[in-house]
């Protein structure tokens, strides 16, 4: 994305066939990602606040669980496929996919990035768009 240099004229056109707008380009500033990435007055939330924002986030994902009590269970979720939680109950396996459901979103967060969006909340914007067609 460029914007226009402050203090300067309006552009030139190099030659008459470009019109008004030809020498455009010449005269815009470049900005660069890292200023995109840290606007100016924004302050990074505290690590405390990023844990507390990847546990509200990471209570709506879903757990699927699979085994047994004889071979153990593998819990793994949707939203973050990359993370899978293992124990001999089906409750240890879930606990463990939510420490490293935690652990992957707050590092999402950390990079300044969104974590996954819960699918119970994409399913259910995709269920009040049909009501308002419907409508």
């Amino acid at each position: 994305m460029a914007l226009p240099s402050k203090g300067r004229r309006a552009p030139m056109p190099l030659r008459d066939i470009e019109g008004r707008l030809g020498a455009w380009m010449t005269d815009l500033e470049l900005i660069s990602e890292m200023t995109m990435a840290a606007p100016c007055g924004v302050v990074k939330p505290l690590p405390s606040a990023l844990h507390a924002i990847a546990q509200w986030t990471i209570d709506r994902y879903r757990i699927v669980l699979e085994g047994d009590e004889v071979e153990g269970y593998v819990a793994t979720s949707p939203e973050l496929p990359e993370a899978v939680g293992q124990g001999q109950t089906a409750m240890r396996a879930a606990v463990d996919l939510r420490w490293q459901l935690e652990e992957r979103a707050f590092a999402i967060l950390n990079a300044n990035r969104v974590p996954p969006e819960p699918l119970q909340d994409v399913e259910a914007r995709r269920g009040e768009n049909r009501i308002k067609l419907a409508a």
